[in-house]
């Protein structure tokens, strides 16, 4: 079963860039690339595919990011946006949505940011708390 992969731009130049860097990778071939130019193809594509992976391009004029972020707050999918800005050099916005069960979710607040992938969150932390003192 394929990964499906959702670029979202009204941008022809950003569906394409973003396509060609998805086929350099090893596992290009497990990926079913989809793209949406418009706000109700999006949507569309959102109910009827549910990708694991959604890349939105934050500027674009034609996507409208309050509706998408409010069908976004209201589904269920467990899915990861990445909302990515061509005009500005900043940081990169993920949203990486997890299921977890109810006994999980204990587990997962009190280790998180001690594992080793938040290392360098806690360091920053650690380090922020003990510059105040």
């Amino acid at each position: 079963m394929a990964d499906k992969v959702l670029i979202v731009s009204a941008n022809g130049m950003f569906r394409a860039g973003l396509l060609s860097l998805l086929e350099t990778r090893q596992d290009s071939s497990q990926l079913e690339i989809l793209q949406a130019d418009s706000m109700p193809e999006t949507l569309r594509l959102l109910t009827e595919v549910q990708p694991g992976l959604i890349v939105l391009d934050h500027d674009d004029q034609k996507i409208r990011k309050q509706e998408f972020l409010d069908f976004f707050v209201r589904s269920q999918f467990t899915v990861m946006v990445i909302l990515i800005s061509l005009l500005s050099s900043g940081s990169v916005v993920v949203y990486d949505r997890k299921n977890l069960q109810p006994d999980e979710i204990t587990d997962f607040l009190q280790h998180t940011l001690s594992q080793e992938r938040y290392s360098h969150i806690a360091d920053r932390n650690i380090s922020e708390v003990e510059e105040k003192k």
